[in-house]
């Protein structure tokens, strides 16, 4: 996050290492967001965030199945260089979030990548505004593919971004892997 000034949008189970990897972490119930929970007062948080720049912003988002509301309308936003954390029993409505923001499922309200509209956006613009964004699901198991290699795995999650060539995202994967001593 800090080599490539990304900001991180991360959703688990797990509270320790959530406030270990974040600026600030909002609660997930019942398809709500709450800034509020018996859990956070305890939180110290390690990192601080770096500026003020807004790259993701939502406004009233919410899900609905067959069965209702799964996620209640919400908003808030992660600024350029910050860690935000969605702490959240399991069916709370965290990946169905996710999901939302990127328009991978559908959706009412608004998001907003770099000042830009992104669901209302044309298919080209979303392929564009996209690539600002990665999604990672919170199952391994269903992320990785056992039929993958590890080099497959890694340049897919490159695929998007035109910014590096193909040596330069081959590179940089060596790199990390020796960062992590894989061979």
């Amino acid at each position: 996050q800090e080599q490539r000034n990304l900001s991180i949008l991360f959703i688990t189970h797990d509270l320790r290492l959530l406030s270990s990897l974040t600026n600030k972490i909002y609660y997930m119930n019942e398809g709500k967001i709450q800034k509020n929970s018996p859990f956070l007062p305890k939180i110290t948080f390690q990192k601080q965030h770096s500026s003020l720049n807004t790259i993701l912003e939502i406004k009233n988002l919410s899900v609905s199945y067959h069965q209702g509301q799964v996620v209640a309308p919400c908003s808030f936003t992660l600024n350029k260089g910050e860690s935000l954390g969605i702490l959240g029993e399991s069916g709370s409505g965290k990946t169905s979030l996710c999901k939302a923001i990127d328009a991978l499922i559908p959706a009412h309200g608004k998001v907003f990548i770099n000042n830009q509209s992104f669901l209302d956006a044309s298919s080209k613009n979303k392929q564009i505004l996209r690539s600002l964004i990665q999604m990672v699901f919170q199952n391994p198991i269903s992320t990785l593919n056992p039929r993958h290699t590890i080099k497959k795995a890694f340049l897919e999650s490159l695929f998007f971004d035109s910014s590096l060539s193909k040596f330069s995202k081959f590179k940089w994967m060596i790199s990390v892997l020796k960062d992590v001593h894989l061979p």
